[in-house]
């Protein structure tokens, strides 16, 4: 499929940092085409944690390359990028790989790259057998750390393989808390973790926070450890309110009641700019990557 995008404006940058959640919903809506917005996903993917102080490095390398390709060549664009993402490799090869096409495109104005297959054998035999693994039992759940011991390989390997098969819809995810893999059902309802609906109710509900208690009943579970956690490693704003402590029967470490619970000022210029929030290699919330 072709697609005009050598008509893009370089002004759908969001300036400066929004004052707070309330404006988080603003900072994330690029007025760009919606097949460049993939693109940038796509390419944000595949750095993965290099590029989490600076999301906006996956905007300048994807206009750059539209820029390169000029108005003839960029209408295939489209099938560069797809291109890459059909490969079984890693996403800083698949970076590699862009960046060498756009190098080319730069150095000869009539160049086009052969989009040829990689041969990947061993990655489609190993695809192969997690599939099998999870139709032999489709109520049974296997995480990569399973899934690694059983075919007897890395889980770094098995952790590439399965976010490639989860890109390309062979597998998806069904509870991020536990990163339970399955394979695709209709409408999957996908059980997000206690700190991901954390982060997502106090970005929708803006600069006061919500209280404690508020907040538990309405994620109907106890928070205790998840929002102790988040205020430990500086994603929740530390704890300034007298009140109530949560009854000693209570699972999990006291929590004062009364106290309104606040993203951090650090994660709110980190949710401005569409970056990551992460603990350790735990992605705890993300931009969304619905309808991409």
């Amino acid at each position: 499929m072709h697609h005009d995008v050598m008509t893009i404006k370089e002004d759908h940058r969001v300036g400066g940092v929004p004052r707070g959640p309330k404006f988080l919903a603003a900072a994330h809506d690029r007025a760009v085409p919606r097949i460049v917005d993939r693109w940038i996903f796509m390419v944000r993917e595949w750095a993965g944690r290099q590029w989490d102080e600076t999301p906006e490095a996956a905007y300048d390398l994807v206009y750059d390359v539209i820029a390169v390709a000029g108005p003839n060549r960029s209408k295939h664009l489209g099938e560069l990028f797809d291109h890459l993402t059909r490969q079984w490799a890693r996403g800083h090869q698949k970076l590699n790989s862009l960046r060498k096409y756009r190098d080319r495109m730069k150095a000869k104005p009539q160049y086009w790259p052969q989009l040829k297959p990689t041969r990947t054998t061993r990655s489609d035999a190993r695809a192969a057998k997690v599939i099998s693994l999870l139709q032999a039992n489709l109520d049974r759940h296997w995480t990569v750390s399973r899934l690694a011991r059983k075919l007897r390989t890395s889980i770094w390997t098995m952790h590439y393989l399965t976010m490639e098969m989860r890109i390309r819809g062979l597998i998806v995810r069904v509870d991020e808390g536990r990163g339970l893999l399955v394979l695709p059902r209709p409408r999957p309802q996908v059980r997000k973790s206690v700190s991901r609906q954390i982060i997502e109710k106090l970005i929708a509900a803006g600069d006061d926070g919500i209280g404690f208690v508020a907040l538990r009943d309405a994620i109907g579970c106890n928070i205790s450890h998840q929002v102790h956690d988040l205020r430990k490693i500086g994603v929740l704003a530390p704890s300034t309110h007298a009140g109530c402590w949560t009854r000693p029967e209570e699972e999990g470490p006291p929590i004062r009641l009364g106290t309104p619970v606040k993203l951090s000022a650090d994660a709110i210029a980190k949710i401005a700019r569409g970056q990551p929030i992460r603990n350790g290699r735990r992605t705890l919330w993300a931009p969304t990557d619905a309808g991409r």
